[in-house]
């Protein structure tokens, strides 16, 4: 979920709230079959991104700053976010 403070006029935020709210972004999808059952969860954890199967267990990895999507093991899957193909 994304929240960012619009002003009209270039206003400041009013409250050091507003600012320190200014950005908010989600850090866990839940990916789900076509019957909505969960199948498994990717969060961000320290700026990678991980995917869990329903069961939490840990079943690889995507590191952004290097563009490479890594298995439970470590071993490199691919170049680019793969995650949900290791579901």
């Amino acid at each position: 979920m994304e929240t960012r403070d619009h002003f009209k006029n270039g206003a400041k935020p009013k409250s050091h709230m507003s600012r320190k709210l200014k950005y908010t972004y989600m850090s866990s999808q839940v990916l789900r079959d076509r019957n909505g059952n969960k199948i498994g969860e990717i969060k961000e954890e320290g700026g990678v991104l991980v995917i869990r199967d329903k069961n939490g267990n840990k079943k690889g990895s995507y590191d952004p700053k290097t563009n490479t999507t890594r298995d439970k093991n470590g071993n490199k899957v691919g170049t680019g976010n793969l995650l949900t193909t290791l579901l």
